[in-house]
């Protein structure tokens, strides 16, 4: 069975981390640990019952309780498959350069292929916007942009 333990935003790896941790010096029955990036503020803990959830989280520091109920098998094996980084993305969003010579700097994405995974972005940091054109695995999603859409009278 799949339990939810809520956590501090932010902080479910080291929840999840102390959890495993105390599991196996305390030899609590914990079948495995996992925290999605995609379920922020909560770590999904599998057991067979819920008192050793309940054991393991006390006095662990960031970890706020089990959530009552059960998780589905339909509802954890979601955060299993890896999503393609283009189906995420939007014509207009923001999005952070991961790697080369543009890493950490924000763009716009200005067009999309998603038949070759490819975006094409204009850096906001730039002196001169020029359009640039590199894999969507190469980018990560910050947020929908800012700007009004236009609207045709």
């Amino acid at each position: 069975m799949f339990f939810l333990v809520k956590t501090t935003p932010g902080r479910e790896r080291a929840v999840a981390e102390s959890i495993m941790y105390r599991a196996i010096a305390e030899k609590i029955p914990i079948q495995s640990l996992m925290s999605p990036d995609d379920l922020r503020g909560y770590v999904i803990v599998e057991c067979q019952t819920s008192y050793p959830v309940d054991l393991v989280i006390q006095d662990v520091k960031n970890a706020r309780g089990r959530l009552a109920g059960v998780l589905s098998e339909e509802e954890t094996i979601k955060y299993f498959s890896e999503k393609p980084t283009i189906e995420t993305l939007a014509v207009g969003d923001i999005v952070e350069v991961k790697s080369g010579v543009f890493k950490r700097m924000k763009a716009k994405i200005l067009e999309m292929d998603t038949t070759r995974n490819e975006v094409t972005i204009e850096l906001q940091e730039g002196a001169t916007p020029f359009p640039i054109t590199l894999s969507a695995d190469f980018v990560k999603f910050l947020n929908k942009s800012k700007e009004p859409e236009q609207t045709g009278k």
